[in-house]
C-alpha cells in the first residue's frame, strides 16, 4: 500500500533446490527474524547453502541442517578490487576459481546424517567430554 504511513518492510526468503528438486519459491515473512526461515526450514534435513545471515545460525548444529558456505559475496569484493586496480585482488581470484574448479568435481553431497564425517565429528566430540 502506497502513501505516508501506509507502508511496510517485509522480507522474501528465496530458496531454490537442487537438481531433485528443481524448483524456486519465495516465502513472505512480515518481518525478517530467524523465525522465518526456521518455521519454513522446519522438517527439512538436508544441506542449506546461505550467506552469513545471522538469522540463519540457529538451523545448522546436529544431523538436520549442514551449512554449506557460498564464495559469492566475498568474490564480488574481490572483482571490485581488482576493477579498482588493486594488484592483490587477481591472485585471490585465481584461488576462488581452482575452488570452483575442485567442487566441480566432486561428487554430490550425502544428507548430514549419512555423511561418515558427520559421524567421525559425533564420535570425536563424545571423546572429547572424556577430557
Amino acid at each position: 500500500m502506497a502513501g505516508v504511513d501506509r507502508t511496510r518492510k517485509a522480507h522474501l526468503w528465496a530458496c531454490i533446490g537442487d537438481a531433485d528438486h528443481p524448483y524456486v519459491v519465495f516465502d513472505f515473512t512480515a518481518d525478517s527474524t530467524a523465525a522465518g526461515p526456521e518455521a519454513f526450514l522446519d522438517g527439512y534435513r538436508g544441506y542449506l547453502q546461505a550467506d552469513a545471515l545471522a538469522q540463519y545460525e540457529g538451523l545448522y548444529g546436529g544431523d538436520r541442517i549442514r551449512h554449506v558456505c557460498c564464495w559469492a559475496h566475498a568474490r564480488r569484493k574481490f572483482v571490485a578490487a581488482a576493477e579498482a586496480g588493486d594488484a592483490r585482488a587477481p591472485a585471490a581470484l585465481e584461488w576462488i576459481r581452482q575452488l570452483y574448479a575442485i567442487e566441480r568435481g566432486l561428487p554430490p553431497l550425502l544428507p548430514p546424517a549419512d555423511d561418515p564425517r558427520t559421524q567421525q565429528q559425533r564420535q570425536e566430540r563424545e571423546e572429547q567430554r572424556h577430557l
